[in-house]
C-alpha cells in the first residue's frame, strides 16, 4: 500500500517537461522505506485537497520535506530539486 501511495503521489506531483520526479529510480535505488513512507502518508492526508486544487503540489513537497525534518529522516536531494521546479512553474 505505501509503494502505491508513494507512486500516486509521485504522478501527481509530475510535470513533464516542467518538473516530473523519477519515482521508479527511488523504488530501484535503495533503503529510502522512511521517505517512503512519509510520502505515502502526506499523500493519504493530503490527495482530497491536492486532486481540489486547494493545496498547491509545491506545498504538498514542502509538507513532505517538513516531516522527514520532523521525523528526523533523509529526503531526497531529488525531491527538494524537484520542489524547488515546481515553485519555478508556479504548480
Amino acid at each position: 500500500m505505501e509503494i502505491d501511495a508513494f507512486t500516486e503521489a509521485a504522478c501527481s506531483i509530475s510535470y513533464p517537461g516542467v518538473a516530473s520526479f523519477d519515482y521508479e529510480a527511488v523504488l530501484r535505488g535503495g533503503p529510502w522505506g522512511d521517505f517512503v513512507e512519509i510520502v505515502a502518508d502526506a499523500w493519504l492526508d493530503l490527495a482530497a485537497k491536492l486532486k481540489a486544487g486547494e493545496l498547491k503540489a509545491s506545498i504538498f513537497a514542502t509538507k513532505v520535506i517538513d516531516r522527514c525534518l520532523d521525523q528526523e529522516t533523509h529526503y531526497l536531494p531529488e525531491w527538494q530539486e524537484h520542489r524547488d521546479a515546481l515553485r519555478e512553474a508556479e504548480l
